[in-house]
């Protein structure tokens, strides 16, 4: 029986109970990349938050630097 590579491979910290389950080829590797789908997209909003917020004080920060010169 052949698993797909997510199901072997992916665990989240945050989800202890998916290293005790056993590797099941009904599907169950759809769970564990659920899991890890949702974590990937909060992380990647984190990210995109971090650059506009730095794109603002960069904006900022040249606007204040033109007006002092």
């Amino acid at each position: 029986m052949e698993h797909s590579f997510i199901a072997r491979h992916v665990c989240s910290v945050n989800h202890h109970w998916l290293l005790r389950r056993p590797l099941q080829p009904d599907g169950s590797g759809y769970e564990a990349a659920c899991v890890l789908a949702k974590e990937a997209f909060w992380i990647l909003v984190l990210l995109t938050s971090l650059g506009v917020w730095a794109a603002i004080w960069a904006a900022a920060a040249s606007l204040a630097s033109a007006w002092l010169q």
